[in-house]
C-alpha cells in the first residue's frame, strides 16, 4: 500500500542565532508549519516517522573529515568562541545546539529516503532545519551546515538505485549540492533559482547555463515577481521530459518556500497553490519522491506552503485549487526564451527535448530562440564573515501580510469550479473548446511516424498548461489525434484571446 511519510523533531528548534535577534533563519520557521499541519490533521493521513541522528560515515559520503569534526567540536566552544567559528565561513550561525541539530537535519531526511525505498509507491515529506543545500563538502554556507538532499542521494545510490534526480526549486542556486554529486554521473541536478546574470546571492558563474558542472542544469531566472505561471513551466515543459528520458528510480526536491509571494529574499510569487502543482507534479508521477525543507522566510506563508506541499503529496496529483495571483496570467517572455533556449542546450542529452523543440520549431514556426545570459556578477564577501546586522528590518511586512490573508488565501475558501474543455473532431482536425468556443484546433500530420512525435508536443505544450486551469481528457484528447486521417502539413491554431498558451508558443 502506497504512503505518505511525514518526519520532523521538536529538538531542531534549539538552533538558533544568539547574537542577532533580526536574523531570518529562526526556528519560528520550523516551529510555524508544524504548528499549521498538526492543526490541520494532514498529518492524520500520513505516517509519522522516528526521528534519528545521521551518523559519521553516512555525513563522510558527502563531508570532508576536517570539516565533519570542526562542527562536532563547535559543542565544546562558549558563545564568543562560537560566533569566531561562523565567521569564518560565510553567512552560517552555530550555537551549542547546532551539531545535533545538522546531524538529527540529515538523519531525519536519511530516515524518511530509507522509508520511502522500502514502501513501493510511497513518499514523504522532512520538515527540518537546518537547511543543506548551500553548504560544499569541505564547508557550510548560507544557513546551511550539512548537505541533507547530496546526502540522501550518496546513501540511495549506496542502497543500490542506480539513478536519482535532484530538482531544487528554492530561490537560492543550490550551489553546495552541485558541487557535492558531481563525482556521481547517476545523479544529477535540475536547480532553478533567481540570479541576475550573476548578481544575487550566491553570485556564482556556475550557477549560469554554462558551467563546468555536467551533473548539474541550472535555469537561472532574470527576473523577480515571477510566479506560479513560470514555475508550473518549468516542472512540466523541462523537468517532466527530463525525468522521462533519465528515468530516475527516487526523485529528491530540495523544497524552498522562498521563492513564494511576500518572500523577501525571493521577492517571487509562487503561491501556496503553486507549490501544491510543483509536488502533486511530481508525486503524480509514481516515482519514489522526498521532499526536503530548504529556505522560506515568510512566515504568513511558508506553514500554508508547506500544508499544501503535503496535501499533494497524499493526493498524488496537482492541487485543482486556482493558481496564481491575483490571476494564473501568461508566462514572462524573457524567462520562455530562456527557458528554450536550456531544452536546446541540453537536447542531446535528452531526447524528448529534442523531439519537442522540433516540433515547436514546426508547429509555431517560430525558431526556437538562442537567449544566451551572460554572467556579470562578482563575488562580494570576505572572510571573516559579518555576524550581525547582515538582515534588518522588511518595511513591506504588515502590506504583503494584509494582501496575503485578505486576497490571497481566500480565494482557496470557495475556489470556482473549473470549467471542462469538450473534444471534438471533423474533417480531419481535432477541437478543444471552452462553452462551444474553439480553444485549440490541431490537424495532425498524415503520417504515422510524425505522429507520435506531434503527440507528445501537444501533451507538454497545450494539454498540460490547459491542465493548469480547465478540466481535460488527456486520453480522449490523444485517441481523436491518433484516430484522424491528418494532412499533408500539420496545422496547429489558437485564438489570440488565448493568452497562456500564446506566450508558452511565443506567440505574443
Amino acid at each position: 500500500m502506497s504512503k505518505t511519510f511525514y518526519i520532523s523533531d521538536l529538538s531542531l528548534l534549539k538552533h538558533r542565532c544568539e547574537w542577532d535577534s533580526t536574523h531570518i533563519e529562526i526556528p519560528e520557521r520550523l516551529e510555524e508549519i508544524s504548528k499549521r499541519l498538526e492543526i490541520s490533521g494532514l498529518l492524520d493521513q500520513c505516517e509519522r516517522l522516528e526521528p534519528r541522528f545521521a551518523t559519521k560515515d553516512e555525513i563522510l559520503a558527502v563531508h570532508s573529515k576536517e570539516y565533519f569534526n570542526k562542527i562536532k567540536n563547535s559543542k565544546g566552544l562558549n558563545l564568543d568562541e562560537l560566533e569566531d567559528l561562523s565567521s569564518q565561513f560565510e553567512d552560517i550561525y552555530l550555537n551549542e545546539f547546532t551539531y545535533d541539530a545538522a546531524m538529527k537535519s540529515a538523519g531525519c531526511a536519511l530516515e524518511l529516503t530509507e522509508m520511502v525505498l522500502n514502501n513501493p509507491g510511497s513518499n514523504g515529506f522532512a520538515a527540518i532545519r537546518p537547511p543543506g543545500h548551500h553548504a560544499a563538502p569541505n564547508e557550510g554556507c548560507g544557513f546551511c551546515i550539512l548537505n541533507n538532499i547530496a546526502i540522501c542521494a550518496k546513501k540511495a545510490r549506496s542502497m543500490g538505485l542506480k539513478k536519482v534526480l535532484i530538482v531544487d526549486w528554492d530561490v537560492h542556486a543550490g550551489q553546495g549540492t552541485q558541487y557535492c554529486i558531481e563525482d556521481d554521473s547517476n545523479i544529477y541536478l535540475v536547480s532553478m533559482h533567481r540570479y541576475e546574470s550573476g548578481h544575487f546571492w550566491p553570485n556564482l558563474p556556475e550557477s549560469n547555463v554554462e558551467n563546468a558542472y555536467k551533473q548539474t542544469l541550472n535555469v537561472p531566472l532574470q527576473r523577480t515577481g515571477l510566479g506560479d505561471a513560470e514555475y508550473a513551466t518549468f516542472i512540466d515543459l523541462l523537468v517532466r521530459p527530463i525525468i522521462a528520458d533519465f528515468k530516475p528510480d527516487l526523485i529528491l526536491v530540495s523544497c524552498g518556500f522562498d521563492a513564494a509571494f511576500g518572500d523577501r529574499e525571493g521577492e517571487m510569487k509562487v503561491t501556496p497553490a503553486g507549490y501544491g502543482h510543483l509536488v502533486g507534479t511530481l508525486a503524480s508521477l509514481e516515482i519514489p519522491l522526498v521532499v526536503l525543507l530548504e529556505g522560506g522566510y515568510f512566515l504568513d506563508a511558508i506553514p500554508e506552503d508547506a500544508f499544501h506541499t503535503v496535501k499533494a503529496l497524499i493526493e498524488r496529483e496537482p492541487t485543482k485549487l486556482p493558481l496564481g495571483f491575483p490571476s494564473l496570467g501568461t508566462v514572462d517572455e524573457i524567462f520562455m526564451k530562456n527557458l528554450l533556449t536550456i531544452m536546446s542546450k541540453v537536447q542531446e542529452r535528452f531526447p524528448t527535448l529534442k523531439l519537442l523543440l522540433e516540433q515547436f520549431e514546426h508547429l509555431t514556426g517560430n525558431a526556437v530562440p538562442i537567449q544566451e545570459i551572460q554572467y556579470t556578477g562578482e563575488r562580494d564577501f570576505s572572510l571573516p564573515f559579518p555576524t550581525r546586522g547582515v538582515y534588518g528590518d522588511f518595511p513591506e511586512l504588515n502590506r504583503f501580510q494584509e494582501t496575503f490573508h485578505k486576497q490571497l488565501l481566500p480565494q482557496y475558501l470557495n475556489p470556482p469550479k473549473r470549467e471542462i474543455l469538450e473534444i471534438s473532431s471533423k474533417d480531419k482536425t481535432v477541437f478543444i473548446k471552452c462553452n462551444g468556443n474553439i480553444v485549440v484546433s490541431f490537424t495532425p500530420n498524415s503520417r504515422k511516424s510524425i505522429r507520435k512525435h506531434e503527440v507528445s508536443f501537444i501533451f507538454y505544450f497545450i494539454y498540460l498548461p490547459l491542465s493548469w486551469q480547465f478540466e481535460l481528457k488527456w486520453a480522449q484528447l490523444m485517441d481523436e489525434i491518433l484516430k484522424s486521417d491528418g494532412e499533408k502539413e500539420s496545422k496547429l491554431e489558437l485564438p489570440k484571446c488565448l493568452n497562456l498558451l500564446n506566450s508558452i508558443l511565443l506567440r505574443v
